[in-house]
């Protein structure tokens, strides 16, 4: 069965090989102008999409898939789809391997893990700001859709889909709602935990249940603390758009004619 952003009301794609695919569009901001559906999507990893999956998703016309993680990760689970260009993350706009972060400065219980996780927000619209704007200009060039995803598609993809939705103009409220829903997926956690075990092996420190109950966690608090780091560092979103992902407003209003429609 096939898929049409234009009628389901469900952003969820029910495909057996990625748990957490949806569409990031088809709510109203305001002014008479709601995202556009069908263009803008995210994802856990991709590596495991079926015949039948790739059969729901190909009228869609899906043109770039751009792949938040790290060389690791895509080696170990390869992206694939066929008909599309994937753009790989690169160590210019990438963070260090989650476990030097994490077994640097954290105690190792709910407390460190929860201000780790603060902290991961916080950097991540700023060390994903080039592939951001890369994106934003992407999609204003082509006009085509295209996917978002990282392994689990909860913190790389959720900030960076996030900065994506408040760039086309969309409140805090309507972010965050989008955000939210990753925390309905069954399984969500069996990449990042596969991930967890990779730094196990590389001689971390060991992590905790209670650890791990919050590092797989979807909080709210977590998504703030990236808007409020952007205020703090940047000033305002305006002053972040122009300064750190080096968009002007040629670019920017090019990006929202692809991403919004009006409201019906």
């Amino acid at each position: 069965m096939s898929h049409d952003p234009e009628t389901s009301s469900d952003p969820f794609l029910s495909l057996d090989g990625a748990r957490n695919f949806r569409d990031a569009g088809g709510r109203a901001i305001g002014g008479g102008l709601q995202l556009r559906r069908g263009m803008l999507f995210r994802s856990g990893q991709l590596s495991a999409l079926t015949a039948a999956d790739h059969a729901m998703l190909a009228p869609i016309g899906i043109r770039d898939i751009h792949d938040l993680r790290q060389g690791a990760e895509r080696e170990r689970l390869p992206t694939r789809w066929e008909g599309a260009l994937v753009h790989p993350a690169t160590e210019r706009d990438h963070l260090p391997v989650w476990h030097e972060i994490l077994t640097t400065g954290y105690s190792l219980d709910r407390d460190g893990a929860t201000g780790f996780m603060r902290d991961l927000y916080s950097r991540l619209p700023f060390d994903f700001a080039p592939r951001i704007a890369m994106i934003a200009r992407r999609m204003a060039e082509t006009g085509s859709p295209c996917v978002v995803h990282c392994s689990a598609g909860k913190d790389r993809t959720g900030v960076v889909v996030a900065v994506l939705l408040a760039l086309a103009g969309a409140p805090f409220t309507l972010i965050e709602t989008d955000y939210m829903l990753t925390a309905d997926r069954a399984n969500l956690s069996r990449d990042q935990k596969q991930a967890f075990a990779a730094g196990q092996r590389a001689r971390v420190r060991p992590i905790s249940a209670e650890m791990h109950a919050v590092l797989l966690s979807v909080d709210r608090a977590f998504l703030a603390s990236s808007f409020a780091a952007i205020e703090r560092t940047s000033g305002t979103f305006a002053d972040y758009v122009r300064r750190d992902l080096g968009l002007d407003d040629s670019e920017v209003a090019a990006f929202r004619e692809v991403m919004l429609a009006p409201d019906a």
